[in-house]
């Protein structure tokens, strides 16, 4: 099993997201998918950046009519996604 768990480098203020991402392959509909079918607003009026944990989990699989060695093949991978955040005004 492979892991790879790089380190990172953080501006304050910023919002964490306290949950990991997980990667899957879903179809669209998106708003069922969150709590009471409504995209949560976090941010403040400060934060710089907006942080979520990413974790990608993949695994080997292999069929064949003759015998072979499948050794463990699990892959996961951790990282730390971000973007920043822009603050607009206007009159």
């Amino acid at each position: 099993m492979a892991l790879t768990a790089p380190g990172y480098v953080r501006v304050h203020p910023a919002f964490e997201e306290p949950d990991i991402l997980l990667q899957i392959a879903q179809a669209s509909g998106f708003a069922n998918l969150l709590a009471d079918e409504r995209i949560r607003v976090e941010l403040a009026e400060g934060d710089l950046a907006v942080y979520i944990k990413r974790m990608n989990v993949r695994t080997a699989a292999a069929g064949s009519q003759s015998s072979f060695t499948l050794t463990a093949a699990e892959f996961i991978n951790m990282s730390l996604m971000s973007i920043a955040t822009y603050h607009f005004s206007n009159r």
